[in-house]
């Protein structure tokens, strides 16, 4: 199964970490008393908090979508570096929204500086450093926009404006797919064009936006006993009818699909993974109407 192969890659690193952590402890003549057991049991500790949000469905890992989408044409050798920064942005995620005590908001930061001391010593190329910086600026800037048509959402009354600013809401969102898109894009010796690029880039925001809905809607249960709003949450309180909602906004996005889609003039290896993200994007709408409807049902 992919996500267990993301997972051995993931506990692999792991053990690498403790083997540099292990001998730095060594030079500095600090092994003794069981430190070095101890720092091993913490860095597990650390280590499984992830791979379990990621096995139960509470953490996506965008690497894999976008192997999927890519499939044969992937690179492989970039894999490390994505789940990497897929790890990265899922620890800062998790603190800036989860209400979290001081000991487990130690064992994110410990995984945070582990991580990125594998991500710094994997030696990415420039351009993914550069890509990495400009989608770091990317995510402050689209935080304070999410959250402006966020509270937007909140207060408007008439169905069309709530689902204008929930489609902003998901635009904004969908773009955390961006960084792991234009890795493969670097790396894959295909050589798209720019306009190929832009419509690979653009599909991919489109499954990840119809991919959060879906997640936004599995979570209104856990959403509403650790008391975080979503868009989701809010337009449930304002008794709109969610399945009406739901069908509006996913059926906005497949029709911004099919434009894609049917482009021309585009080269197969580009259609292919702008293929597999519209089969991807259909799934996830389907799944989306399987949950509203139970939902509404309960």
């Amino acid at each position: 199964m992919p996500m267990q192969k993301i997972i051995k890659i993931y506990k692999e690193d792991l053990n690498e970490s403790l083997d540099k952590i292990g001998r730095l402890l060594e030079k500095m003549d600090m092994n003794d008393f069981g430190v070095r057991n101890y720092c091993n049991e913490i860095l597990s500790l650390s280590c499984e908090n992830i791979v379990g949000k990621w096995l139960v469905g509470r953490k996506y890992i965008r690497t894999l979508f976008v192997k999927e989408a890519f499939a044969d044409l992937y690179p492989k050798e970039v894999t490390r570096i994505s789940i990497y920064i897929d790890t990265i942005i899922n620890i800062l995620d998790d603190l800036l929204d989860e209400k979290i005590d001081d000991e487990n908001k130690k064992l994110y930061i410990l995984e945070f500086l582990r991580v990125f001391s594998l991500y710094n010593y994997n030696h990415p190329p420039k351009e993914v450093q550069i890509c990495l910086g400009n989608y770091f600026n990317k995510l402050i800037s689209l935080a304070v926009v999410e959250n402006c048509y966020k509270n937007l959402a909140s207060n408007k009354n008439k169905r069309k404006e709530i689902a204008r600013c929930s489609i902003k809401v998901l635009d904004c969102r969908s773009m955390d797919i961006d960084i792991f898109n234009e890795i493969a894009i670097l790396r894959n010796c295909c050589n798209y064009t720019s306009i190929e690029k832009e419509k690979i880039m653009k599909a991919g925001r489109i499954f990840r936006a119809v991919n959060i809905m879906k997640k936004d809607i599995e979570d209104l249960d856990y959403d509403k006993k650790t008391g975080q709003d979503s868009v989701i949450s809010k337009i449930v309180d304002k008794e709109y009818n969610l399945h009406e909602y739901a069908l509006f906004i996913s059926n906005h996005y497949l029709s911004e699909a099919d434009k894609i889609k049917t482009t021309k003039q585009v080269s197969a290896k580009c259609m292919s993974p702008v293929n597999n993200f519209y089969n991807m994007i259909k799934r996830d709408r389907d799944k989306i109407i399987k949950l509203v409807n139970r939902t509404s049902c309960l």
